[in-house]
């Protein structure tokens, strides 16, 4: 879930939250734009993000990643602390924390066990740039397709 630093959550965020929680996927906060945000703007984001979170609604626990070892503290416990990092794509500050979480966090599905049956593509998207040809896109859910295959 991105937040920017400069802006509070809007009704989206909420409603983005809540679906996350109803469904249970585990939402990563991450707070963008904080080489431009005066902190006592960004105080009251994370305020207001803080009680959004905390609220009988939503119902999730943070925890702030600043380094390394707190990677490990949340890597496992995704499903019920949700990690807040504070990134800018500008200085790059945060960005090494959030990649070595992303490759840190468990497989969600195990892909391996499905490459031997029969080919289940799931389309996404057909689209038609021009002088491309016809695109599609989608996932590999089972068996195993090589390029030129039909």
């Amino acid at each position: 879930m991105l937040v920017e630093a400069g802006q509070p959550p809007t009704h989206m965020t909420q409603h983005h939250l809540n679906l996350c929680t109803s469904y249970g996927v585990p939402v990563i906060l991450l707070y963008t734009k904080v080489d431009s945000c005066p902190p006592q703007v960004f105080r009251q984001t994370k305020k207001r993000t803080k009680e959004i979170l905390r609220s009988s609604e939503v119902g999730l626990k943070t925890y702030a990643v600043r380094a390394k070892k707190d990677i490990e503290l949340v890597k496992d416990k995704c499903a019920t602390l949700t990690p807040v990092l504070e990134i800018s794509s500008v200085t790059g500050e945060g960005l090494d924390l959030l990649c070595s979480l992303l490759m840190a966090l468990p497989q969600r599905r195990v892909h391996h066990k499905r490459k031997d049956r029969s080919l289940v593509v799931l389309i996404e998207s057909i689209f038609n740039p021009p002088g491309i040809g016809t695109v599609v896109y989608g996932f590999v859910n089972a068996g195993t397709w090589k390029q030129g295959q039909a």
